[in-house]
């Protein structure tokens, strides 16, 4: 997703009222928050830093860390899968801003103040949503935001993944904009999009219509540098042309598109009209590493105080500590891995904030790899069920290599903190597969298999009967895989050996293998680049960002854009159907239940993200809050204080 998902995505219905759902059909715009409440956030680690100060007579460029190899690599708002990552997202809405913003500090929840739009109205039994702009908002260059620029986006967005699904991170053949069979712009503050189907209310609003971020139709409907501004761009023949010189993504087809061409982002004028706080001044192509600054005419809800920003490239998790050490980082999420240099941190002047993100995580099982027939064992829910049986929350969360105890558990796709309008103790605070050595081998011996601690355990009664191995397991199949990690942190490598350790204790074998977040991203997850490398068993990444309506749709439904390992479960396909398109307010609960039993990946404890601020550095507690709920970036709001 582009815009209310910033890094991934995956809850539980309540009642309407209690999600803010109207008789006219309106999501509501909730009360907007205090901007300065400072109060202690429950289950939190440290202390944020002060709220405010006497602002310095001369304010600098802020600097913050890149995850470490991973700087962004894009800057067009319409992402391609490859270039999908928490520093692209970022980068791009330092500049160009969604209709909805979110979070809205540690709440999950649309930030109105920061938002473009007021809520969609929905009518025509939700096939139809009304959407009707905030006034204010304009362009860098003065030109105000109108529904046109909303409209130029979503034909834009539409030309995009008709020439290749992956232009698009996120998209999933048959949802938004494909499910759209109309979209208008009455006037120049209201869009009236009509969708081919009932949808969920919420649904459609943070998940479809979530996608929209308005684009300047005056300064990018062209199809040439030197052509002239096309106002007629509401056909799929123009905007595919558009799309080709903005993004163009298939270099046999014609030159680079713009946003291809990374040695022009801060020359190019095209990346000089924003909405956003900031725009690009300076940007190496061999790392990401850039500096934006500030947009002197932003129309947001506060008048930005810092010179610009800094985002900071680092060869690893080592040297960016050291640059914190150095006080060369103004703010940032400090690696977790290092949590022992806290102290030495606060000695500095730093203060440490933290809590956990608004994310899942889990391992990622591949149901296709054929090695082995490792892809027919996980599509046993009872190798399943065992595996998870040997994912030891308390001792990873205990763990001094691993999380030190600043970490909260996971259950299944609803992380137990922080809490949402849609947590409940039936899907958020019970395990129903608690870490049972016994367990997971009677789940194996009770269905076929010769469990040998150790060693590698086989299938030794092969079929599809109650107490047999399963269909498409041969007599002689052993229980061992490849593991794949990110390394771009030791924590992934330890996560590793300490599954490894505990699956050995039933004959489960798994051989780890390190690589790059981004590797894994572009290579291992990239279906347009199929390699043999593909025959990975099982992958850990990192983790999966919730929406607002946090349902698994695109992640583990079978035809799910972000379906990584082919997971297709009967069950969990129609509870997600339901989540989408039944009015049911409890639908979205029947889902993480079932997701919770039947397993589509194996579950993992959730991180407390710390957060690092120097001193000197202030700013209301918000706009803190909501960078390690939902590594979200808000800047403008902070300045150095005397």
């Amino acid at each position: 997703m582009r815009a209310l998902s910033k890094a991934g995505c995956v809850g539980v219905a309540v009642a309407a009222t209690t999600l803010g759902l109207v008789a006219a059909g309106s999501v509501s715009g909730a009360t907007p928050r205090v901007a300065d409440a400072s109060a202690a956030v429950p289950g939190s680690y440290g202390q944020l830093p002060p709220t405010s100060g006497t602002p310095a007579s001369k304010q600098g460029i802020l600097t913050y860390p890149l995850e470490p190899g991973s700087g962004p690599a894009w800057i067009f708002p319409i992402v391609p899968g490859a270039n999908y990552t928490t520093d692209t997202i970022s980068f791009t809405d330092y500049s160009w801003r969604p209709l909805w913003w979110d979070p809205d500090g540690t709440k999950i929840a649309v930030d109105w103040t920061q938002s473009l739009a007021n809520a969609p109205v929905f009518t025509d039994d939700n096939k139809t949503a009304t959407i009707t702009l905030k006034s204010g908002w304009k362009w860098s260059d003065g030109q105000p935001i109108t529904s046109q620029d909303v409209l130029f986006d979503f034909w834009v967005y539409k030309a995009a993944i008709t020439l290749s699904p992956e232009n698009a991170a996120g998209y999933t053949p048959g949802f938004f904009p494909s499910d759209v069979t109309s979209i208008s712009a009455p006037n120049s503050t209201t869009v009236v999009v009509h969708f081919n189907a009932t949808h969920n209310q919420l649904f459609a609003f943070y998940s479809e219509l979530g996608e929209l971020i308005p684009l300047p139709a005056h300064a990018w409907a062209e199809t040439s540098a030197k052509g002239p501004i096309i106002t007629d761009f509401a056909n799929l023949k123009t905007a595919e042309k558009i799309y080709d010189f903005l993004a163009n993504s298939n270099p046999k087809s014609g030159p680079l598109g713009q946003a291809e061409d990374l040695k022009t982002y801060a020359t190019n004028p095209l990346w000089q009209v924003v909405d956003g706080p900031f725009k690009i001044s300076a940007y190496d192509p061999a790392t990401g590493g850039f500096t934006m600054l500030t947009n002197p005419n932003y129309s947001g809800p506060v008048k930005t105080k810092i010179a610009g920003i800094q985002g900071l490239y680092f060869t690893s998790e080592s040297s960016e500590v050291d640059a914190y050490l150095s006080g060369d980082i103004d703010v940032g999420l400090f690696p977790h891995a290092f949590a022992a240099q806290i102290p030495a941190l606060r000695a500095k002047g730093y203060t440490i904030w933290g809590y956990p993100e608004d994310e899942f995580g889990f391992v990622v099982l591949n149901f296709k790899d054929p090695t082995g027939d490792w892809g027919h064992m996980v599509n046993q829910l009872y190798v399943r069920q065992a595996m998870q049986h040997l994912v030891d929350q308390e001792g990873i969360i205990k763990s001094r290599a691993i999380w030190g105890g600043l970490a909260v558990p996971d259950y299944g796709p609803l992380s137990t903190a922080p809490p949402t309008v849609f947590t409940t103790p039936g899907d958020a605070e019970i395990d129903p597969y608690p870490f049972s050595i016994a367990d997971a081998k009677a789940q194996l011996v009770n269905h076929g298999w010769k469990v040998v601690p150790g060693g590698v355990s086989t299938c030794i009664n092969p079929g599809s009967g109650p107490k047999q191995c399963g269909v498409g397991i041969k007599e002689g199949d052993g229980l061992e895989t490849n593991y794949y990690y990110a390394n771009n942190s030791p924590i992934g490598g330890y996560i590793g050996e300490a599954l490894a350790s505990d699956f050995s204790k039933v004959g489960i074998k798994l051989t780890l293998i390190g690589k790059g977040f981004n590797y894994m991203i572009s290579t291992l997850d990239d279906p347009a680049a199929p390699t043999e490398e593909k025959l990975w068993g099982m992958e850990e990444f990192g983790y999966y960002t919730q929406t607002l309506y946090p349902t698994a749709f695109g992640t583990f439904n079978t035809t799910g854009s972000d379906n990584l390992g082919g997971i297709s479960i009967p069950a969990v396909d129609q509870a997600i159907n339901g989540s989408v398109f039944s009015t049911n307010t409890r639908a979205l609960e029947h889902e993480i239940y079932v997701e919770t039993y039947d397993l589509p990946g194996l579950f993992l404890p959730n991180e407390y993200r710390l957060l690092a601020v120097k001193k000197g550095v202030v700013g209301p507690s918000f706009s803190f809050e909501n960078l390690p709920s939902d590594a979200v970036y808000n800047p403008e709001y902070w300045y150095f204080a005397s």
